[in-house]
């Protein structure tokens, strides 16, 4: 299994594989994201679940338990 992560500032970067999937992380310590609703959901959300269902990944936003957000990407490789 391939891993690398870059921090820039307070926020984390991961980029792993193995022989079934690839997985982009990006983590945060800030606030956090609110509750999602997907009845009010900006732009930015929508064109991000977007963009990863254009290349078959599947898309996940958490708010994370100590603090910050945690958005991952997972594309399948098989």
């Amino acid at each position: 299994m391939a891993s690398s992560t870059v921090r820039h500032s307070m926020c984390g970067i991961g980029l792993s594989s193995n022989a079934k999937t690839l997985t982009l992380t990006i983590k945060d310590d800030g606030s956090g994201i609110g509750t999602l609703d997907p009845q009010r959901q900006g732009m930015g959300l929508r064109i991000m679940h977007y963009r990863a269902g254009m290349i078959g990944a599947s898309l996940t936003i958490e708010k994370q338990q100590s603090g910050g957000t945690c958005v991952t990407c997972k594309l399948s490789l098989a």
